[in-house]
């Protein structure tokens, strides 16, 4: 029964050093990375999108797994027929 105690106490010394040496790690590299940002030089800023004729792009729900459903830009190919900007499905809008 005491050998019992001796290696739950043991695995309990072991885990609670493991807990450290994981500690330890994503405190350096939480210093790496503060470090990185303060160093960093600003993005520049990205140049505007050209700007469309009106009536020419619309926001429409893209029903396709690439896109996830969500609302996406899409551009008038023909009049009716809409493409995605995102995956290039095309859909008729009457």
């Amino acid at each position: 029964m005491t050998e019992l105690i001796a290696y739950g106490m043991l695995a309990l010394t072991a885990v609670g050093a493991c807990a450290v040496v994981v500690a330890a790690g994503c405190l350096v590299l939480a210093a790496i990375r503060l470090l990185q940002h303060l160093v960093r030089r600003p993005a520049a800023r990205p140049s505007p999108a050209p700007a469309a004729a009106p009536g020419t792009v619309a926001w429409w729900s893209c029903h396709t797994l690439r896109c996830g459903h969500m609302e996406t830009l899409h551009r008038e190919v023909t009049p009716g027929t809409w493409a995605c900007s995102g995956c290039g499905t095309t859909r008729e809008v009457a």
